[in-house]
């Protein structure tokens, strides 16, 4: 007889190219919720400044209570992954060229991981009218029109690619 169990204890799940690091919780430890969270910055120096210290690892580590949350998270991933990938081909198909922005920025903006490029200056409104001009072109995209508003603000610094 085959059975299916779930791990209940901590785990770390790490994704370089991703510039994920989520430390998973068990859920019987929500309570315990501010500890475990100082524990996980406390660790995460010692991860960043040792084991991974090569990869120069300047993003912040997320964390979530069990497995069905962090099942839910790498869908979120996903889907926004999906997304910035019709993005990257319409914003072609429209002769823009097109960044990857650096993950983790663009997951802590709910921006999408690719972004048409302007042509000339690389000023934040000058991405914004980019966006909004693919947007103009069909792209049903809320990760784009979240991009394109942000972009467009007074004082809005150009997003930071790779």
């Amino acid at each position: 007889m085959r059975r299916i169990f779930h791990h209940d204890g901590d785990l770390i799940y790490f994704d370089a190219p991703a510039e994920l690091l989520v430390f998973v919780f068990s859920e019987k430890d929500r309570q315990r919720e501010p500890e475990l969270i100082q524990r996980m910055h406390q660790d995460y120096e010692i991860i960043k400044n040792t084991l991974l210290k090569q990869l120069h690892m300047d993003y912040p580590p997320i964390s979530v209570f069990g497995l069905e949350a962090l099942k839910n998270l790498l869908q979120k991933e996903e889907t926004d992954f999906y997304e910035s990938e019709v993005i990257a081909a319409s914003a072609a198909a429209q002769g823009f060229a097109v960044v990857r922005l650096k993950p983790s920025y663009a997951r802590a903006h709910h921006f999408p991981f690719y972004v048409p490029a302007p042509a000339q200056q690389k000023t934040a409104n000058e991405y914004a009218v980019a966006a909004s001009k693919v947007l103009q072109g069909g792209v049903q995209s809320a990760l784009l029109r979240n991009f394109a508003d942000q972009m467009s603000q007074e004082g809005a610094l150009p997003p930071q690619v790779l």
